[in-house]
C-alpha cells in the first residue's frame, strides 16, 4: 500500500476523503484517537460523526478506530435509495449522496445478482424494491410512519416484535441480517472470514447509527468491538462488507468517505472511487425526504 493509503484518518480536518477501490487485499491502515478531547463532532443539527478506537480488551484491539455517522431521526429524514427506481442506476454511496442532495449515506443492504434487487424486503415510500420478507433475515430498520405518533424510525427484532403487524404502519422499511439482537445479545455466530465491515445500529436513544471498520474483522468479533465501545448500541443489522462497504458524510464544511481497506485523503485528493451499489440508506434536511 503506498504512503497516501496509509494516510491517517483526522477527522478533525475540514475535509476528509476515504475509499477503496480495491478488494481486501492491505493491511490495515494506522490511525489516531478522534478529535482530542471528544468523541462526537456535530457537523449538521441532527448529525454526529465520531470515531472510536476500540478497547484493549475487544477484538478490535490494535485495530482502526470505528468511524460512526450519528443521525437524530426526529431532526433529519431518513431515505432509501434504490437503482429500481425509474431513472435510477446503480451508484458509489458518494454519488447517491451528492446526486440527492443528501448529508450521510451507507449501504442498505446486500444485493441479488441482477444488481438492483436486495436479498431482503426493501420497500422506499411504498415502492417494492423486494416484496419478499426474506425468513433468513432477522432485521428490520422502519421509518417514514405513516401515521402521527409513531416514532420517526426504528430497529425491529423479528424475535421480539411483530414485524407483520408494524411494517404497515412505515413507507419505508429494509430487511437485513441481525448483528445484535433486540436483547443486546450477538446474533452472529462466531468464526468465518474477516472483512471490513458496514451495519446500522439503533442507540439507547432511539438515534440511528451509520457504523462502518474499514479493519478485517469477522462479524461476529465485530460485534462483540461494537458492544464493547461507549456507543450504546441496543440492536444493530449487517448491511454490507469488503470492499464494497461504503460510509459518506458530505455536509459544507465536512466532508468524508470510506470503504474497503485502502484510503486517500483532502482536500485535494486523487480518485478514489467507491464501488457502484443499487440501495443506499441516506439521511438529510427535512426537505430530503421527499428524494427517492
Amino acid at each position: 500500500m503506498d504512503a497516501m493509503a496509509r494516510a491517517l484518518i483526522l477527522l478533525a480536518l475540514p475535509v476528509l476523503v476515504l475509499a477503496a477501490p480495491a478488494p481486501l487485499a492491505a493491511e490495515p491502515l494506522t490511525a489516531e484517537p478522534a478529535v482530542a478531547g471528544t468523541e462526537w463532532m456535530e457537523v449538521l443539527p441532527g448529525l454526529e460523526v465520531g470515531e472510536f478506537p476500540p478497547p484493549d480488551q475487544s477484538p478490535g484491539a490494535g485495530k482502526m478506530p470505528v468511524v460512526v455517522a450519528r443521525v437524530d431521526p426526529s431532526r433529519l429524514s431518513l431515505v432509501l435509495l434504490c437503482a429500481s427506481s425509474p431513472g435510477e442506476s446503480p451508484a458509489t454511496v458518494g454519488q447517491w449522496v451528492r446526486n440527492k442532495g443528501l448529508a450521510c449515506g451507507i449501504n442498505a443492504s446486500m444485493y441479488l445478482p441482477d444488481g438492483r434487487k436486495s436479498t431482503g424486503y426493501l420497500a422506499s415510500r411504498g415502492v417494492l424494491n423486494n416484496a419478499r420478507v426474506n425468513r433468513r433475515f432477522g432485521a428490520f430498520l422502519v421509518f417514514d410512519p405513516g401515521e402521527e405518533g409513531l416514532s420517526p424510525a426504528r430497529l425491529l427484532d423479528r424475535e421480539m416484535e411483530d414485524v407483520d403487524a408494524i411494517l404497515p404502519h412505515y413507507r419505508s422499511a429494509v430487511q437485513n441480517f441481525r448483528l445484535i439482537g433486540g436483547d443486546g445479545s450477538i446474533t452472529w455466530k462466531p468464526g468465518g472470514e474477516t472483512h471490513s465491515v458496514a451495519c446500522v445500529a439503533e442507540d439507547a436513544s432511539g438515534r440511528v447509527l451509520f457504523i462502518h471498520s474499514q479493519s478485517a474483522y469477522t462479524v461476529h468479533d465485530f460485534a462483540k468491538t461494537l458492544l464493547a465501545l461507549p456507543l450504546a448500541v441496543s440492536r444493530a443489522m449487517y448491511v454490507e462488507g469488503g470492499y464494497q462497504a461504503s460510509l459518506v458524510v458530505d455536509v459544507p464544511g465536512f466532508f468524508l468517505e470510506i470503504s474497503g481497506v485502502s484510503a486517500c485523503r483532502g482536500p485535494d485528493p486523487p480518485p478514489c472511487p467507491g464501488w457502484p451499489v443499487p440501495n443506499v440508506l441516506g439521511a438529510g434536511p427535512r426537505a430530503a425526504g421527499s428524494v427517492r
